[in-house]
């Protein structure tokens, strides 16, 4: 009698494989997050458009990056207590975190359709 089973040899050696694959895709797609939170400091520090008065809010600004358990995060901020005024106040006028990450929500995506 014939048998209709295929024999997978080297299957431990595929997943062991795939395993390297994974784990250096993250740490590609973790620099790659560290590198756009560190343009975006940059970008909204420079492209901010107030003028300072004591540079405190422009200092205070920070871009920053996580790997949780199925995702990557990119967060930037502004860490003076009068920041949410800044942002939110005058319609937008002083806005810079939220139009620097809408900004590079774009370049987010595109750099990482290659990696992920």
């Amino acid at each position: 009698m014939r048998s209709n089973s295929v024999k997978l040899v080297g299957i431990d050696l595929v997943n062991a494989n795939l395993k390297i694959t994974g784990v250096k895709a993250i740490k590609k797609a973790e620099s790659k997050a560290k590198t756009i939170a560190a343009k975006m400091e940059n970008t909204a520090k420079n492209n901010r458009p107030w003028t300072d008065q004591t540079g405190n809010a422009r200092r205070s600004i920070t871009g920053s990056s996580d790997a949780k358990i199925g995702a990557i995060i990119i967060a930037l901020a502004i860490g003076v207590e009068y920041g949410p005024p800044l942002e939110l106040g005058m319609g937008g006028r002083y806005s810079i975190i939220k139009p620097t990450i809408d900004e590079y929500r774009k370049k987010y995506l595109k750099e990482f359709k290659g990696i992920l």
